[in-house]
């Protein structure tokens, strides 16, 4: 996931989580995806955002998204997760 221009990281608070729809949430939202770390066999997103709580708050409650948005992004993140475990597979050392 690409973003148009990068964020001051001076003020970003950031989360680490497993939790993919909320990770597509967030980067639907303009949260910026820092890392994406695999251990065992468990996936970790690490964003960044000024606004994260808020954001997360919005994932719980009632926030809205474009749908497509939403959709693309998780689309995305599954794309990446298969993409690395086929690279653990085939015996290749996994992003982070």
């Amino acid at each position: 996931m690409k973003t148009d221009k990068p964020l001051p990281t001076a003020n970003l608070k950031r989360l680490r989580t497993k939790d993919l729809h909320l990770t597509a949430f967030l980067t639907a939202r303009g949260s910026r995806l820092m890392a994406v770390d695999r251990i065992g066999g468990v996936m970790f997103f690490t964003l960044a955002a000024e606004d994260l709580p808020e954001l997360v708050q919005d994932f719980h409650g009632n926030g809205q998204v474009r749908i497509l948005d939403f959709c693309g992004r998780l689309r995305d993140l599954k794309t990446l997760i298969f993409e690395d475990a086929g690279a653990l597979a085939s015996g290749h050392q996994a992003r982070g």
